[in-house]
């Protein structure tokens, strides 16, 4: 179903686009002004969000019975097993935090796509374009507020879980490695999602195609599995070491389930990994660049 937009709505749309398509000042300020606006394009959307009430507090809801759903599934796996493994004892635990972090990725992620669809099957995404405002600047906009969003649902779904009894490692200095750990993933997504925009901005329909790599993505990197037992398939085992979310979900289950360090020799390797995908968001944006002319070009930037 569409958005139906409000007058409020309407209100901040417009906003929206007099905010990225002002003037960005002298050359000193430009890159402020730039940052001013993506900020702009973030607040905006989060009003717009905030409108929309009853899709909020659906959303909330929605928190909780996902906990609750893995909570209960917990019964049914032995904490041995799961503890040779070395992730403890406590399957919602386990679980929980494999679902917190890939909704977190995702959500962000899709968000992009999403409101680049929108924007076209609106007609909007001209009168952006037209305003003066970059795709860079939009898409950096989108992202921040998805990632907001996203965190609102994580922190949501970590207090939800320990007020039904379910236990992390949550001391000041983890909960700094989990900062930095979700900060890293992110970064090393981020690409993946400018790049979905970009095939939206010019082939349009693309959910499935972001269907299908948030199932493999979520399949690879062990989500509610631990991920030894897919190594008993050497073939798809060695295809999931070039996943991030892999390395991600690794590291923070090792700082939140058993109270490693993600400083930990054992551990580096993941970080590593991860800082090895964030160079990629410059090829992404060329990427973007480079979909954004040829839709341009073409007159594609209307149609749906």
């Amino acid at each position: 179903m569409g958005e139906q937009l409000t007058e409020e709505t309407l209100g901040l749309r417009t906003s929206l686009v007099d905010i990225i398509g002002g003037e960005g000042g002298s050359r000193a300020l430009g890159l402020l002004a730039n940052v001013r606006k993506s900020l702009w394009v973030a607040k905006v959307q989060w009003k717009i969000l905030l409108n929309y009430k009853l899709s909020f507090i659906l959303q909330i809801i929605d928190i909780v019975f996902n906990v609750l759903i893995y909570f209960f599934v917990g019964f049914l796996v032995s904490p041995s097993k799961l503890s040779e493994l070395g992730y403890g004892t406590d399957y919602a635990a386990f679980a929980i935090t494999g679902i917190a972090l890939s909704r977190y990725i995702w959500i962000s992620l899709t968000r992009i796509t999403r409101r680049m669809q929108y924007e076209i099957d609106a007609g909007t995404l001209e009168s952006i374009v037209v305003s003066g405002a970059t795709m860079k600047i939009w898409v950096i906009g989108q992202s921040i507020f998805g990632f907001l969003w996203s965190s609102v649902w994580f922190i949501g779904t970590i207090l939800s879980a320990i007020l039904i009894g379910v236990h992390f490692y949550l001391s000041l200095f983890n909960l700094l490695e989990v900062l930095l750990i979700i900060i890293l993933t992110v970064l090393a997504h981020v690409s993946i999602g400018i790049i979905f925009a970009a095939l939206a901005i010019f082939h349009k329909q693309i959910d499935s195609v972001v269907l299908v790599v948030s199932f493999i993505m979520e399949f690879l990197g062990g989500v509610t599995y631990p991920l030894q037992l897919l190594s008993r398939i050497p073939g798809l085992y060695f295809l999931s070491q070039f996943v991030p979310f892999t390395h991600g979900i690794e590291l923070l289950r090792k700082v939140m389930l058993v109270n490693t360090s993600m400083f930990d020799p054992e551990l580096i390797y993941h970080t590593l990994v991860l800082l090895a995908y964030i160079p990629l968001i410059f090829l992404a944006f060329r990427v973007l660049d480079y979909y954004f002319e040829k839709a341009r070009r073409l007159g594609e930037l209307g149609s749906y």
